[in-house]
C-alpha cells in the first residue's frame, strides 16, 4: 500500500519491520522450538507404537519441507535487500502481471502457421 501512495520511509519501515519477523519466526522459532519439539521432545513424552510412527513420520517430513521452502524464501527476500542495498534504489517487482510480449518474428510465425492451415 505504500508503495502506491508514494511514501518511500513508510514502506522502508514496513519492510525492515516484515524482514525481522520473518527470519526471527521462520528461522529460528520454527526449527529450534516447534520442530524440535515434534521430533525429539514427542518421543520423550509418548510410548512410540507402529501405529503412531507413521502419522509421527508424515507430520515431521512435512514439518522438514515447510522449513525447505522457509529457506528457500528467505534467501529469496535477502536478494532484495542485497539488491537495495547495493544499487540504493528500489527494485522492480520481479513477479509478472502480464504475459511477456511477443516479438514481430514470433507474431508473424504464428500468422503464417494459422494461415497455411
Amino acid at each position: 500500500m505504500a508503495e502506491y501512495t508514494k511514501r518511500d520511509l513508510l514502506k522502508t519501515v514496513v519492510f525492515v519491520i516484515f524482514v525481522v519477523i520473518w527470519v526471527t519466526t521462520r528461522i529460528y522459532v520454527f526449527p529450534c522450538h516447534i520442530i524440535y519439539s515434534s521430533i525429539y521432545e514427542l518421543l520423550l513424552e509418548v510410548q512410540p507404537n507402529i501405529n503412531a510412527f507413521i502419522g509421527y513420520a508424515i507430520c515431521n517430513s512435512l514439518l522438514l519441507v515447510l522449513l525447505v521452502l522457509n529457506v528457500i524464501w528467505t534467501w529469496s527476500i535477502f536478494r532484495i535487500v542485497l539488491d537495495v542495498i547495493a544499487n540504493g534504489t528500489d527494485t522492480k517487482d520481479v513477479r509478472s502481471d502480464s504475459e511477456p510480449e511477443e516479438s514481430n518474428d514470433s507474431a508473424d510465425a504464428k500468422e503464417n502457421n494459422n494461415m497455411q492451415m
